[in-house]
């Protein structure tokens, strides 16, 4: 009887995929060519591959992890989808010759400045609704 779920080395095969993906995503971003929803929808993308905080905990057993594994693949292929095909291809073959280190603590800062926002406008929601 086979086994349902992906071996170890499948598992490394599909993450190694999803970061040159990240890397083409960051390329793809930068490039002046990618039409604009394509450079907002790639720095979605990477600001949520890349923020410590998800829209589901990962302490949630379960479903937490849900959210990464279909989340950003799917917002990968989107990407992929609208970007035109030329672009991609430049920038996934940049990504496979080059090693960058990708430095987002800003967008890290920015994303829990955010949030902070949000749970700051719920909760003065909540106490002007019961006061």
């Amino acid at each position: 009887m086979k086994a349902a779920f992906l071996s170890k080395k499948q598992w490394q095969t599909w993450a190694d995929l999803l970061t040159k993906q990240a890397h083409a995503l960051y390329f793809t971003w930068h490039d002046p060519r990618s039409p604009k929803l394509v450079k907002v929808l790639a720095f979605v993308t990477l600001a949520y591959l890349f923020s410590p905080i998800d829209l589901i905990p990962d302490v949630i057993p379960v479903l937490g992890l849900v959210d990464d594994l279909l989340l950003i693949p799917a917002l990968c292929w989107l990407v992929i989808k609208l970007v035109p095909d030329a672009i991609w291809q430049e920038n996934l073959s940049r990504a496979q010759s080059q090693t960058i280190k990708l430095e987002f603590a800003w967008m890290r800062m920015v994303i829990i400045a955010i949030w902070l926002l949000l749970a700051g406008l719920i909760g003065m929601s909540i106490w002007s609704f019961f006061s």
